[in-house]
């Protein structure tokens, strides 16, 4: 179960409290801009595709998590235009790369399948393997947070996109990785997600350089070679 919906409580001190914490800390340092970590979860169940910014066109977060990361967005957005502190906020959507986390309910499914895979395990998929994701590699939201950090086109609270504009399925995943693969109980979570990302094109001057054929052969000789 993922930790927001057993303990809301607790992740809403973290998420919400911890980030106006932040933003009060760097207003009281005199820190130029911040740039906060935003999560696509803010988007839900979402009906249109390509995921854009604005969120009218579709419901708001299926869980408390992704509720806390937006009200994170909306205050960073406050303490610019209350307060003068530059801010923008980035939503990443499926991150991957090396030294992901394979613990717990947020764990990206290609860092498991990549741990079963070594271990020689059956790859674990949630029924049917349809969803899709749209998966970025590391070292492109690194560039991401640079170039937002730099941009002169940001800093009054703007909530950018951070992800690839193509999706795949758990099982393309899986045949991507290679091995046995078993179905297991389902949860609850998005069916899809597929970033717009024209806005971090036109803002940052971004667009992601690993794909994501290219970023699992990465991993791949790192984990099973």
């Amino acid at each position: 179960m993922q930790v927001s919906i057993k303990d809301p409580q607790k992740t809403h001190g973290v998420n919400v409290t911890g980030t106006l914490n932040v933003l009060l800390a760097s207003q009281k340092a005199g820190v130029k801009r911040v740039v906060y970590s935003a999560s696509s979860s803010v988007y839900g169940e979402a009906k249109k595709f390509p995921q854009k910014e604005s969120l009218g066109d579709g419901p708001l977060p299926l869980s408390p998590y992704g509720l806390e990361k937006y009200i994170g967005e909306l205050q960073c957005a406050v303490f610019s235009a209350v307060y003068g502190l530059e801010t923008v906020s980035l939503r990443y959507f499926n991150v991957f790369g090396a030294r992901q986390s394979t613990e717990g309910a947020y764990a990206l499914v290609i860092g498991k399948f990549l741990e079963q895979k070594e271990k020689g395990q059956p790859l674990t998929i949630v029924p049917d393997g349809r969803q899709s994701r749209d998966f970025v590699h590391v070292s492109d939201v690194v560039r991401a947070n640079i170039l937002a950090m730099r941009s002169r086109k940001v800093g009054k609270g703007e909530a950018i996109n951070i992800g690839t504009g193509k999706d795949y399925s758990v099982l393309e995943i899986a045949e991507l990785i290679g091995g046995p693969a078993v179905f297991i109980e389902p949860r609850l979570e998005p069916r899809r997600t597929l970033a717009d990302i024209s806005k971090a094109r036109k803002l940052l001057g971004w667009k992601p350089k690993v794909s994501l054929e290219e970023g699992i052969k990465r991993l791949l000789k790192i984990n099973v070679d």
